[in-house]
């Protein structure tokens, strides 16, 4: 197959390259590396040639160019070199795609986990965004506490001169509209119609200082525009050459007190300069006030020093107050911040929770088809694979079944499992003698199952002593009981005696069998405990030789016997020959070979141990 034509690349490089590396690893590492690539550049701008976006179909061309060259690779002989295929260019719609394409968003549950993960950044960002709003808060203090402070500071003092004016006479509603015609209109005859007012209406010194007042209120305010304070001065330059004209030094004194200060807040504005240097020329050369005022004027920023030090004094108690109501605001917003960032939190972790639900489903999915049974023998498996089968409330012998046996499902690591490496890695670099008994056993290496295994015990011995039983009741020891049965020929032609003679061996065997059991069972003290303290309270074990099983014989001595009638009398009950009953049981054939050496021998003769191994040595080196 030959890909000599195809769709043109993407103007972008950076995308062209992206596409063709993605290709090719695609290609290489089959399907589920695509649907990979698809999770994980969800919703990245540079990689939406996956979801049918710019590029798909220079993706879907490269892509099965590299299959085919991977083809082509793999069907080569060993050494030869795969060179430019001759044959006919295939169009690209005949192209097989190498999946599906992707008409939407990933797949379901990889686009329900991008769902979720969305909503967490879009909270953590509200927490942000509220850290932020709590930190614009803090910031602007400073400012809202010098703007507040400038408005409480003039309304008070706005509030003072009201109450100043309703107590010497003057009427507010007459005298501040007045007063606000001079901010639109500086003529002549605006600031006669005011002077007039004034001479009228404030005839003595006390309405002359609280008109004086207003006025100095209205050169402090912000509010008060750069025109009219200059008309404010006109009208002054009027009444002080008023006062010159008609000799009236005491009013000329007083407007020698605030003339400079309202030149100093004047000369704040560059506009104002020439202006305002022009009137005091004015002033001097009428000579309207005293030297100390002309001294002032030529010096005004010594002046507006002065004042913003007497203004600050009185600010300052406000500002206080101001910047008290604030902080307590900032706390309150902290507070709010505190809870509303609580409440996204339990939003994230319940978020959170969701998704790791949702990827242990998909695990436990992917689980489900995995084959976990082993494939080899029971007995070639480690043995921790007996784990599961063995539940620790369990204290019986329970014959587990091989097929029962499963491999572990494949998990991620853990902070478990790597604590537990660590502890191992540990202890080989430099272990502690005091974490192993006498044994060399790790103390702390079963703690936690002992621990449960002790709880399961306990609650196993209390429910017990309440049916008044104990825990060796639940301990039954499968040894073989052997019957002694009679063959059909000696059964037709015995009575009652042999039935009678074999149920009284059969019940005494048993007796024999259920003392020895009994003396063999391991009480509860002296049973073996899997802990690590009780395994270092007891040292090593403690092996005792089996008994020998009662043996029992397969055809019952008739009563006929005389040997055995004699054997009676002399105390025999009916076990192997012998006072202990240990001895040959089954009656000698007439005849039987025997060797030289026993051939006088009673049939209630013992085997000698050692001469039997001396027979068998002797035997051996004969050979």
């Amino acid at each position: 197959m030959a890909f000599r034509t195809g769709p043109p690349p993407p103007a972008d490089h950076q995308l062209k390259l992206a596409i063709e590396r993605t290709a090719l690893y695609v290609a290489q590492n089959g399907p589920q590396s695509e649907i990979e690539a698809r999770r994980v550049n969800y919703g990245n701008p540079g990689y939406q040639f996956l979801y049918n976006g710019e590029g798909s179909t220079y993706y879907q061309f490269c892509l099965a160019k590299e299959i085919n060259n991977l083809a082509q690779i793999a069907k080569a002989p060993p050494g030869a070199v795969a060179g430019p295929s001759t044959s006919q260019p295939v169009p690209l719609n005949s192209i097989p795609p190498l999946l599906p394409p992707s008409e939407g968003p990933p797949p379901p549950i990889d686009a329900e986990i991008a769902a979720l993960e969305g909503q967490i950044a879009q909270l953590r960002e509200q927490i942000v965004q509220s850290e932020r709003n709590l930190q614009a808060h803090d910031a602007s203090i400073p400012d809202q506490r010098k703007f507040k402070t400038e408005k409480a500071f003039c309304q008070k003092e706005e509030e003072r001169i009201n109450g100043l004016m309703e107590k010497i006479g003057i009427v507010r509603d007459d005298f501040v509209p007045l007063i606000e015609t001079l901010s639109s209109s500086g003529s002549k005859d605006t600031i006669s119609k005011v002077k007039h007012w004034i001479f009228d209406h404030a005839e003595n010194d006390q309405k002359r200082e609280v008109v004086l007042t207003y006025f100095l209120h209205r050169f402090r305010s912000a509010e008060t525009s750069d025109n009219m304070k200059l008309h404010i001065l006109y009208l002054i330059n009027d009444w002080a050459y008023y006062c010159d004209r008609k000799k009236l030094t005491n009013i000329r004194q007083t407007l020698s007190r605030y003339v400079p200060k309202f030149f100093a807040l004047a000369s704040q504005s560059s506009v104002l300069s020439p202006k305002l240097d022009k009137l005091v020329g004015v002033w001097e050369g009428g000579r309207y006030f005293d030297d100390s005022c002309f001294k002032q004027l030529r010096n005004p920023a010594q002046i507006l020093s002065m004042e913003q030090v007497a203004l600050n004094v009185e600010k300052q108690k406000i500002g206080d107050e101001i910047e008290k109501e604030l902080r307590a605001n900032l706390a309150q917003y902290q507070k709010q911040h505190q809870e509303y960032e609580k409440h996204i939190q339990v939003q994230i972790t319940a978020l959170r929770a969701k998704i790791e639900t949702i990827k242990r489903q998909q695990q436990l999915k992917a689980m489900d088809k995995l084959d976990l049974k082993p494939k080899g023998e029971y007995y070639e498996l480690p043995a921790g694979m007996i784990v599961p089968l063995l539940p620790p409330e369990e204290f019986g012998f329970k014959v587990l079944k091989p097929e029962d046996l499963r491999l572990p499902p494949p998990t991620d690591m853990n902070d478990m499992l790597l604590a537990q490496v660590d502890r191992f890695y540990a202890m080989v670099n430099a272990p502690r003698m005091e974490d192993f008994n006498s044994d060399g056993w790790d103390i702390r290496g079963l703690h936690e199952f002992d621990n449960l295994k002790a709880k399961y015990r306990q609650e196993l011995l209390d429910k017990l002593k309440e049916e008044d039983k104990t825990i060796e009741d639940l301990i039954k020891e499968n040894q073989p009981e052997y019957h002694t049965e009679s063959d059909s020929d000696s059964a037709s032609s015995s009575s009652s005696s042999s039935s009678s003679y074999s149920s009284r061996s059969r019940s005494r065997s048993r007796s024999r069998s259920r003392s020895r059991s009994r003396s063999r069972s391991i009480s509860p003290e002296a049973r073996p405990s899997f802990s690590a303290n009780a395994r270092a309270r007891e040292g090593p074990p403690v092996f005792v030789k089996p008994s020998e099983p009662t043996t029992s014989f397969k055809t019952p001595l008739p009563p006929t016997n005389k040997g055995a009638q004699l054997l009676q009398r002399m105390g025999w009950e009916g076990g192997g020959l012998g006072a202990d009953g240990r001895g040959r049981a089954e009656p000698v054939d007439i005849g039987g070979p025997r060797d030289i050496q026993d051939q006088f021998r009673g049939i209630g003769s013992k085997p000698d141990e050692f001469e039997e191994y001396r027979k068998q040595m002797s035997k051996r080196f004969a050979k």
